[in-house]
């Protein structure tokens, strides 16, 4: 019994949430959390007490475990999880360590059916670890079914059936204009909004028929020869699943590489109402410079590692050696050129966030969105390792657009450098959804937090290339592996094409 259900207080599916707690604490301590003479007795100390730790119980059990039972035991269901899914995406990335660690143990022989059909175990036996672990997956997926983990998936836009996701963006559109209301507030005469899963030719016609309806071009050069692709609205499913997860751990280099590679949970789908235009390439060391007026970059002839790229011109290689608070003053200063109010306003080693017209990093939703581009897969190419379009020859990176376009038409989402987004990270991030869909996420965080990078860099194995690998790294710092790309708001790119029409036809007149 939840400590609000023994209060009387009012309850929803958190109060079972705290129940599977207790449960999933009994089976790892072998007796419940709460003892006493009587029924009200052991009622207050569920409302009042907290539970005797579990490391002190049963020094063994895992801290992760732990975590996990101790969330779903918090004294207020708003400090619980607030789904089973949840709790399911968490225990289902541990299931490769598990798996792992119990293989190197003679425990690996015990199975579920051992125990059902064997002698009793005890507790002190060294093979009782994978089965209470087996018990506990076997627990949380019967009863995250029991709750309706659906609740994660939007019906009316995604149709799921064995894994294969089927697009009816079309039907939802019309639906929705029917009602005299636009797809999440777009107007009824839109087109359809992309909806994954689509394919190259799919992508193309979203492009197309947006820029028509938008009255833009599907590609724009600006000012300085930095070329754009525009991405039109649309839903996506973001994350890893927890297979997915578990199959990307085996290549994680150490604990906290393990624990990014966490944070892709959970998978969740994610809406994008507004088109953008993404930079086609990763800003090259030329548009720095251009910009900026140096080059930080090492992979260059003035740089620290210029061995690595003698005799080469590495004007069209991506510019490296920027932090993200670097990323943000370049932003500025473009938009300046450009005559657009910048998203950013940089102070000595602070960055503020305004509204603005200008320049911009992409945000971590936008980010992915665009490097998927309709794809449901490990990379936008496909699965396999081999299907990664980034093949590095040499330990150093490499020019743009070496490689394959995705069918957006963009360059090097995989591989050569990591990208900033514009989003702090957070571990949780995709566990702190409170809605579904999540409506244009984005977690601004705080001056001097950690932010979010996205794609992988030259040195990278394939794992970490992924379309949902994140890492993170502090807004000040800078690597030879760190790159960026920048975003444009559609509107912006109108403004400054109207701005060139007026003034190419005050030229003629004159």
């Amino acid at each position: 019994m939840s400590p609000e259900q023994a209060e009387g207080k009012e309850l929803d599916a958190r109060s079972d949430l705290f129940s599977l707690g207790s449960m999933m604490y009994a089976m790892c301590a072998g007796r419940p959390a709460f003892d006493g003479e009587s029924a009200v007795a052991i009622l207050r100390q569920v409302a009042d007490k907290p539970a005797p730790r579990l490391s002190n119980v049963v020094p063994e059990t895992p801290e992760w475990l732990i975590a996990i039972i101790e969330k779903l035991m918090a004294k207020s269901p708003d400090d619980r999880f607030q789904s089973a899914a949840e709790v399911t995406a968490l225990l289902g990335v541990h299931v490769h360590e598990l798996q792992m660690e119990i293989a190197g143990t003679d425990a690996a022989r015990v199975s579920v059916t051992d125990f059902a059909s064997g002698p009793s175990i005890a507790a002190s036996d060294s093979r009782w670890k994978p089965v209470l672990i087996s018990s506990l997956l076997l627990l949380a997926v019967i009863v995250a079914a029991a709750f309706g983990v659906d609740r994660f998936v939007r019906k009316d836009s995604v149709n799921q059936t064995d894994g294969v996701q089927e697009s009816n963006g079309d039907q939802v559109n019309a639906d929705l204009a029917a009602d005299g209301k636009g797809w999440h507030g777009l107007p009824v005469d839109a087109p359809p909004p992309a909806i994954a899963p689509f394919d190259a030719d799919q992508a193309l016609a979203h492009q197309e028929a947006w820029a028509k309806y938008l009255g833009v071009p599907v590609d724009y050069t600006n000012g300085i020869g930095m070329k754009f692709m525009l991405i039109p609205p649309g839903e996506f499913a973001m994350g890893s699943t927890a297979t997915e997860i578990a199959e990307a751990l085996r290549f994680a280099y150490d604990e906290q590489w393990a624990g990014f590679m966490k944070s892709e949970a959970l998978q969740h789908q994610v809406v994008l109402t507004k088109p953008i235009y993404m930079g086609q390439y990763e800003v090259t060391q030329a548009e720095y410079r251009q910009v900026m007026k140096n080059n930080p970059s090492r992979f260059a002839a003035e740089g620290s590692r210029k061995e690595a790229v003698a005799g080469l011109d590495t004007s069209d290689f991506p510019v490296e050696m920027v932090s993200w608070n670097g990323a943000a003053e370049f932003c500025a200063r473009l938009s300046s050129l450009d005559e657009l109010t910048p998203r950013y306003v940089c102070a000595d080693k602070s960055v503020t966030l305004q509204e603005g017209t200008g320049y911009r990093l992409p945000t971590e939703a936008q980010w992915e969105f665009s490097c998927r581009a309709g794809t449901t897969t490990r990379f936008w190419s496909g699965d396999q390792d081999d299907n990664l379009p980034f093949k590095p020859t040499v330990r150093r990176t490499n020019p743009v657009g070496q490689f394959r376009a995705n069918p957006f038409g963009l360059y090097g989402l995989h591989g050569n450098v990591w990208k900033w987004v514009e989003d702090a990270f957070s571990p949780t991030a995709y566990l702190d959804v409170a809605d579904q869909p999540a409506i244009d996420p984005f977690t601004p965080g705080k001056n001097g937090a950690e932010k979010t990078v996205r794609g992988g860099n030259w040195g990278n194995s394939p794992a970490l290339c992924r379309a949902s690998m994140r890492s993170a790294c502090a807004a000040g710092d800078n690597y030879n592996g760190i790159g960026f790309r920048v975003v444009l708001p559609f509107d912006a790119v109108r403004h400054v094409l109207k701005k060139q029409d007026a003034a190419r036809e005050s030229a003629s007149n004159n």
